[in-house]
């Protein structure tokens, strides 16, 4: 049975098959320690850490880098860097199961084109800066993303570029790029917005990652349990597809 934590800031359902349990927790994505969310994660990490025999974090991404607080960590990294910051204290391993960023670049390319999907990869990390970070440049901020994005896509005639993406947003919606335009890239990242001009390359992204990141939990049950946390946005597809697993 799902049920919502603190005020509607995290979600939670608990599954048990063949011996083990996994506790999932749909959370926002922030950077704030104060949310409510991190601690209703801390709450329900004692109650899984009291029931788990072999545990395992399943988390959306993971952060490599070492921190000595939570608060630091949140700060940093969001939840993902809170939950590593928590499994290494109880010396818990911590995996991720998202699909090779290659595999997903060329898969979603083969239908929609690599100029809508790279801009459509693009528009979300602008649409995260407003959503997580918030200050500094734009630009700046997007530029690691679209380097990560031309070495997994292995797209050597393809121009990763701020410039280029102003005018694929030209080709795509006939006005020019506003990266201030926040409404906007909000709504570009939103798979719920029927107004979404690209609804469908994100419906599809993220079938494509819940399904595989769901057949790799299918098999760590199979010996482990799981503590998996994740954006909220997942939470429908990944419930149906875990209350499934056999």
């Amino acid at each position: 049975m799902s049920q919502i934590l603190h005020k509607k800031t995290a979600s939670f359902f608990k599954l048990q098959k063949n011996g083990h349990v996994l506790f999932w927790l749909g959370i926002q994505h922030s950077r704030d320690d104060t949310h409510p969310q991190f601690l209703a994660l801390k709450n329900k990490w004692n109650v899984f850490l009291k029931c788990a025999h072999s545990p395992l974090v399943v988390l959306e991404y993971l952060d490599n880098s070492t921190y000595t607080d939570s608060k630091t960590a949140i700060h940093e990294a969001g939840e993902a860097a809170y939950m590593l910051f928590l499994s290494k204290l109880a010396k818990i391993p911590a995996t991720c199961f998202e699909p090779d960023r290659h595999h997903e670049m060329n898969y979603l390319a083969g239908l929609f084109g690599r100029e809508r999907v790279e801009y459509y990869y693009f528009a979300r990390a602008v649409a995260q800066w407003y959503r997580i970070i918030k200050e500094g440049s734009i630009e700046k901020y997007v530029s690691p993303f679209l380097r990560r994005d031309q070495i997994a896509s292995e797209w050597d005639d393809f121009d990763f570029s701020v410039t280029h993406m102003a005018h694929i947003h030209k080709n795509l919606f006939g006005n020019r790029l506003k990266l201030e335009d926040k409404k906007f890239f909000l709504k570009i990242e939103d798979p719920t917005r029927k107004d979404n001009p690209l609804q469908a390359v994100v419906r599809k992204s993220g079938a494509f990652r819940d399904d595989f990141v769901i057949q790799n939990v299918k098999f760590a049950m199979r010996n482990n349990d799981i503590f998996m946390v994740y954006g909220r946005g997942h939470q429908k597809a990944h419930q149906k597809k875990i209350a499934r697993l056999s």
